[in-house]
Parts: structure tokens; C-alpha cells; sequence
């Protein structure tokens, strides 16, 4: 396989570099945490680490762009996605499970279980890769059913034999997604991560379908105003993407989502909740922000298209607009976000961000500096590269440090 092959399966290279070191940073973590030896009374917390690590650090961060890359191969009927695929996830599962697997025939850790940890690795991989291929309206049952029975790590073959099926079931999605283009709810959720919506791709001008709304000559000019800019810069509401009835129905579900987290989640440990809150309360938010980057590309040439559309607010009032938009959507999904983790951590005791007060100020604090964030970004002072090692250090700050408290 030529090396080009497997630029587009990649980000840019601080990217890269960046996720990378943050996978070895975890490994590393999780090494540290076996020489504690099974009196800390976390006997699995390093081969959990191992598999969030192969999960989170490395298929959350590299993988949306492959899926990304095939659900535009897909919408624009290109042949060879199934080619494209197969490289791709071959080419992940070898750099995120080989030199993990090749540490621990060089340099076995003492106090660890080497077979443990290599399953560990090998099915965090395969349930992140399962993961990113779920339609989004169902992503969150992989990682939800390994947060239950992550105790499953203590049996290596079983842990082998189930990224086996995770694999199997990554076929069988995939095999389904390439028919035809998904509606947003069933397109895979890396496409999502990756900034993929119903199935569109291009530059700005090619997200001008404005609303239905638009055409209602009784609308306010205000509503008109955020409807657009919301569909020009995807910072669109449920309301406001999907109308009413199904705001009402998505928020059904998210609570059907927090019922089943709380029903469910005495076996959560510490460290998977710290996981989750990493993904919900920090990269979601903060991924929003990578949209007004993008308007400085190439010559603020986008930026400047913006300026021109019809139907937006006058120069002097638009910046106000589009913060007020980004506020409202930021506000919904992290109050729906907040409820979920809050439902997943309701009877665990461990300390961490998943504690209602620590959540909700937590939350809070995002919204705020997301905000502040998108104001730099606005004005053309903060860059992707940036944002990108700004949001992975978050993250690892709540993994690592929720998992230090837990074991003090």
C-alpha cells in the first residue's frame, strides 16, 4: 500500500502527532497504574486504561476522518468504498493494537497480566471502530454495554473473542451504510465527529438550503436572521433542524437514554465516567468552535462569502448573531449532556466530574469558554492547531486526574 494512499485516512499532521502522544501518554498511564499492584483496589484499572486508551486517544481523534472520507465516497457514489474501508481500518487497528502489542513482547510490565492488557488494547479498538460506524441516533449502546461489563477485561479470550464480534458487527454496518446516504440521525457517528451532515460536503455555499420557514411571510425578521446563519454555520437548535414534533421526540429519547444510564449504572467505574464526561462536556462543545476557523481558511475567502449572503443581519450586528446562535445550541446539548452523565454517575460515589455540583459547574464553565473561544475565533486569533491541543489536554486532564482521585 503506497504511503499516499493514506493521506486522506488521516488528519493533518499536528493532529496526528498530537493524538498520538496523547495514546502514549495514556499507555503509560495505564503501565504506571499495574505497578500499583492490585492493592489500590482497582485490580483492572490498568487494562481499562489500555482499552480507553486505544478507544478514546486514538479511534476517537483519527478515527472520524475515514469514516467521514467514506460516507462522502458514499454520497457522491464513488466506487471503491469498500476498498477505501478495508485500508483504512486495517491501517488503524495495525498502528493503534502493533506497537502496543510489540511493547509488551519487548518489555513486559511487571505486576501485569500481559495477556490482559493486550486483549485490553485489542478490544478498545474494536469497540471504538464499532462505535464510530454506529448510526448516531444508537452510538451510545457500544460504549454504554462496555461501561457495563467492562469487568470483561479480566478475561483475556473473551475480550479477544468480543473485539472479534465488534469487528463482524463493524461489517455488517458498514454493508448497510453503503447502499445509500443516511439521514443525519443514521449516519455513522465518526462522520458526525468529523463535521459530515445529511450527507453534504463542500464549502459554505453549498449549505445555502435554508429552512422551511424562510418562505412563512409572518416569520420575525429576528428568527429569520438566527434560522440562517444556523444553517449556514450548523449551529442549528433540534427545533430549529428538525422542527417541533421532533424536538420534542429527541428530547424523549435523551431521556430515555438517562433512565436506562441510571438504571443501569451501578457498575460504571470512576474512570469510564471521567471517559465519557471528557467526550460530552468537553469535545463536544469545543468542536463547534473549528467552524469559525474555517471562515479564516484560505484568504478569510470564506468569510467574506458569509458577508455577502442574503437574509443575514448588517455587518456591525452579525458577530452578536451568530455568538447568540452558537449560545442557544451550546446551552440545549449541554443541558441533554449534562442530564446523561449526571444519570450515568447518580449512585456512584467516586469523586470526579460525574457528581451532580461538579458536572453542572463543570458544564457551565465549558459553555463560557466555548463562547470566549468562539470570539477569538471569530476575529481570526485562534487556529485549528490551537483548539485541537487544547481540547486533548482537557481531556486527559479529566482522565487522568478523575482516575489519581479514585485511587487515593
Amino acid at each position: 500500500m503506497m504511503i499516499k494512499a493514506l493521506d486522506s485516512l488521516f488528519p493533518g499532521p499536528w493532529i496526528l502527532s498530537s493524538s498520538v502522544l496523547s495514546y502514549l501518554v495514556l499507555l503509560s498511564f495505564g503501565v504506571f497504574l499495574g505497578h500499583l499492584g492490585p492493592a489500590d483496589g482497582m485490580p483492572l484499572a490498568g487494562p481499562l486504561t489500555w482499552a480507553l486508551s486505544a478507544a478514546l486517544a486514538w479511534w476517537g481523534l483519527l478515527g472520524p476522518r475515514l469514516c467521514n472520507l467514506a460516507c462522502t465516497m458514499i454520497a457522491l457514489r464513488l466506487p471503491g468504498v469498500r476498498r477505501t474501508l478495508l485500508r483504512g481500518i486495517v491501517a488503524h487497528l495495525t498502528l493503534s493494537v502493533g506497537p502496543p502489542l510489540l511493547y509488551l513482547l519487548l518489555w513486559p510490565p511487571a505486576n501485569q497480566d500481559v495477556l490482559q492488557l493486550a486483549a485490553a488494547v485489542w478490544l478498545g479498538s474494536c469497540f471504538a471502530l464499532l462505535a464510530l460506524s454506529t448510526p448516531l441516533a444508537l452510538s451510545i449502546i457500544p460504549s454504554a454495554l462496555l461501561g457495563l461489563f467492562w469487568s470483561v477485561l479480566a478475561e483475556p479470550g473473551l475480550s479477544a473473542m468480543l473485539g472479534v464480534l465488534a469487528l463482524v458487527l463493524t461489517s455488517g454496518l458498514w454493508h448497510w451504510h453503503a447502499k445509500r446516504p443516511r439521514s443525519e440521525l443514521l449516519t455513522p457517528l465518526g462522520a458526525v465527529l468529523d463535521g459530515a451532515t445529511l450527507g453534504v460536503v463542500g464549502p459554505l455555499k453549498e449549505r445555502l438550503a435554508a429552512p422551511q420557514r424562510l418562505n412563512t411571510p409572518n416569520a420575525l425578521p429576528g428568527s429569520l436572521y438566527q434560522d440562517r446563519i444556523a444553517t449556514l454555520l450548523g449551529y442549528q437548535t433540534i427545533r430549529q433542524a428538525h422542527g417541533v414534533r421532533r424536538q420534542y421526540l429527541s428530547y424523549l429519547v435523551m431521556i430515555g437514554f438517562a433512565v436506562v444510564a441510571y438504571a443501569l449504572q451501578p457498575t460504571y467505574s470512576g474512570p469510564f465516567l471521567s471517559m465519557w464526561v471528557a467526550v460530552l462536556l468537553i469535545w463536544i462543545p469545543l468542536r463547534s468552535i473549528g467552524r469559525l476557523i474555517d471562515l479564516h481558511d484560505k484568504g478569510r475567502a470564506t468569510l467574506a462569502e458569509l458577508l455577502l449572503m442574503p437574509g443575514l443581519p448588517a455587518r456591525d450586528q452579525l458577530q452578536a448573531s451568530v455568538m447568540r446562535q452558537l449560545r442557544n445550541c451550546l446551552l440545549e446539548k449541554q443541558i441533554l449532556m449534562t442530564l446523561i452523565i449526571l444519570a450515568m454517575g447518580a449512585l456512584n460515589e467516586d469523586p470526579g466530574l460525574h457528581q451532580p455540583l461538579p458536572a453542572i459547574a463543570f458544564s457551565a464553565m465549558m459553555v463560557v469558554a466555548s463562547l470566549g473561544l468562539a470570539k477569538l475565533a471569530w476575529r481570526g486569533a485562534l487556529s485549528r492547531r490551537q483548539l485541537g491541543a487544547g481540547t486533548i489536554a482537557a481531556m486527559l486532564s479529566v482522565f487522568v486526574g478523575t482516575t489519581a482521585m479514585n485511587m487515593a
